[in-house]
């Protein structure tokens, strides 16, 4: 089985991750599911599956220390997952469907933990974003989007038609008009991560509500495919400015930036 497959180079700059480290019950798991296979050039250290040699396709990246403070220590080969694996991961019980973990260009990453005023935020563009919504769209609320060999859970995001359209499957990235992360501890991997993720799909708009430095980022203007993905226009909104809500490029209507600080 590859280790390569279908997945893109990682993003330049990427912030250190704290990677999903996995138990050897689970290691031995993967193998008896037929996820990873003999000829995978892989071994289990400390709970990550690293890759052997130095495969170009198996880009090096810092992993955090599961020990708080430790900071991150040098980059190193992780083995990542396709969507397909990653969903097998779920089904053969290897990874509980509850586990704190989204998939982001491949790699399994621990979601980072909520303070209240995140979830304050949160709340709080649920319903002003949903307010301004026309037919023909919806707010979801941290729900896994399909965004090629991602899937990450935004905070926010907005999606075409009604929400039993997607009972057989997620919003793909065509589905969806914006996204949104708050951003407090994460600013620096929604920035560094998500966003050039994001760009590289195609969807269209991207908030970050910033809240360390009190604005709203607007990212429009996606790359799309690209070897260095992003979104190619910035608009920084403080509280006295009004967001421009777009979907399909059309405006429907603009918040506050205030009203969606702490």
């Amino acid at each position: 089985m590859s280790i390569s497959c279908h997945l893109p180079g990682a993003p330049p700059a990427l912030p250190p991750l704290p990677v999903y480290r996995f138990t050897v019950d689970q290691y031995h798991g993967m193998v008896q599911a037929g996820i990873l296979g003999d000829e995978d050039p892989v071994e289990l250290l400390e709970g990550l599956i690293i890759v052997k040699g130095n495969s170009t396709l198996a880009p090096a990246i810092a992993v955090l220390s599961p020990v708080a403070g430790n900071g991150a220590g040098p980059p190193v080969r992780v083995r990542r997952f396709t969507a397909a694996e990653y969903h097998r991961l779920i089904a053969a019980g290897i990874l509980d469907e509850e586990a704190p973990v989204e998939l982001l260009e491949g790699w399994l990453v621990l979601k980072v933990s909520r303070n209240p005023p995140h979830d304050v935020v949160l709340a709080l563009a649920l319903r002003l974003l949903a307010e301004k919504l026309p037919a023909g769209w919806h707010c979801r609320g941290q729900s896994a989007v399909l965004a090629d060999v991602s899937e990450p859970e935004p905070d926010v995001a907005i999606v075409r038609g009604c929400e039993r359209d997607y009972l057989q499957h997620h919003p793909r990235a065509r589905d969806v008009g914006l996204v949104v992360e708050v951003a407090d501890t994460s600013l620096q991997r929604d920035r560094d991560l998500k966003g050039p993720l994001y760009g590289r799909v195609g969807i269209p708009v991207y908030w970050v509500v910033n809240l360390p430095e009190a604005q709203v980022e607007v990212y429009t203007d996606p790359t799309g495919p690209d070897p260095a993905p992003a979104y190619r226009r910035r608009q920084d909104y403080r509280a006295g400015d009004e967001v421009p809500l777009l979907l399909d490029g059309v405006e429907v209507g603009r918040v506050p930036a205030r009203d969606l600080l702490p």
